[in-house]
């Protein structure tokens, strides 16, 4: 095949992958239910005989429930294991770790890890299953030629899947901070090892990403305004911000209040202090500020600009573009 006198890319932001609108040859020798007979059978190997991972997984599922269980065995892999380590996909299917030898070191990569807890949920009496994660979402501009071709770079991820109380639960890419069933991957293409096919992979509805922002205005006669920020954080998220709040040092985390305060006006203060609650779900981060001269007096009206808007929801830098415009991840908003 050739390709001649090709037009230059006019360089945008968020452009889709060049695959998906230029002139482009997909070859494959493979198919993906082989290539996921033999990843599976490689993974089940390492998880077999693992005496180390199977008496912990003993000893965390005393007296636990499915959901108590799975949570037990998440936190503790998370705490024990550092991630270290090349994609699956850049690594010969013969240097996958043995569970105890992961469990031993505290260390590996997305298919080491996997092993673990693969080997901990199933001592556990659970049925776990591997799933292989793609960082492309299900798109049916992207899809279908990532779908038909199999190229072992398209999913360098290592996932476990176990069920519970009848909804999946993505493990091995969250850590003890994250909301169980949430997961970064939701709504990507994956691979599941048991079926050998291509699917979505797909969080519970309640553990999908979501910004939920509310202000509580409060605008006095002289355009003085008392101003309180609630902010609400699902899916992904809430782990990430979980832990951002959690090892955060009161220096730093006094820092970032100011920031925010700043945020909503240079004359703005801080009333009270910064509220931070991760015990439950949705996360909730909430504070006060007052704000001078929020408003302009002119008769008999008050004018003011409102703290946030979704005017620019879309983010865009331009009028016009000369390419699509692509986004990695959906944007769920509620203001």
């Amino acid at each position: 095949w050739t390709a001649q006198s090709q037009p230059a890319l006019k360089p945008e932001e968020n452009l889709p992958p060049p695959w998906s609108f230029a002139p482009t040859v997909w070859v494959s020798a493979g198919r993906w239910d082989a290539y996921a007979r033999t990843v599976r059978d490689a993974l089940l190997k390492a998880t077999r005989g693992q005496k180390a991972a199977e008496k912990e997984a003993t000893v965390l599922a005393r007296g636990k429930k499915p959901k108590e269980l799975v949570t037990a065995i998440r936190d503790h892999v998370a705490k024990r294991i550092r991630s270290a380590g090349p994609g699956l996909d850049d690594l010969p299917l013969t240097a996958v770790s043995a569970a105890d030898r992961t469990y031993a070191e505290g260390y590996g990569n997305s298919a080491d890890q996997a092993v673990l807890l693969y080997a901990m949920l199933a001592k556990a009496g659970l049925k776990p299953e591997f799933v292989l994660a793609s960082q492309w979402s299900v798109v049916k501009a992207l899809a279908p030629p990532l779908a038909q071709y199999a190229r072992r770079p398209l999913l360098p991820t290592v996932l476990v899947r176990v069920e519970v109380d009848g909804k999946p639960v993505y493990l091995n890419d969250t850590d003890q901070y994250a909301a169980l069933g949430a997961t970064g991957f939701d709504g990507c293409l994956g691979l599941s090892l048991g079926t050998g096919k291509i699917e979505t992979i797909s969080a519970p509805a309640e553990r999908r990403e979501q910004r939920e922002v509310s202000y509580d205005v409060e605008v006095a006669a002289n355009g003085n305004a008392r101003i309180t920020k609630t902010a609400r954080y699902r899916g992904d998220a809430f782990g990430q911000k979980h832990k951002e709040f959690a090892e955060m040092p009161p220096e730093e985390r006094h820092r970032y209040y100011q920031e925010a305060v700043a945020r909503l006006s240079q004359s703005a203060r801080a009333e009270g202090d910064l509220k931070t609650d991760f015990t439950t779900y949705p996360g909730v981060e909430t504070f006060t500020a007052i704000v001078e001269d929020f408003a302009l007096r002119e008769g008999e009206y008050l004018y003011f600009e409102l703290p946030e808007s979704l005017s620019n929801v879309l983010g865009l830098r331009a009028d016009e573009r000369s390419n699509d415009l692509y986004w990695s991840d959906p944007t769920r908003s509620s203001l």
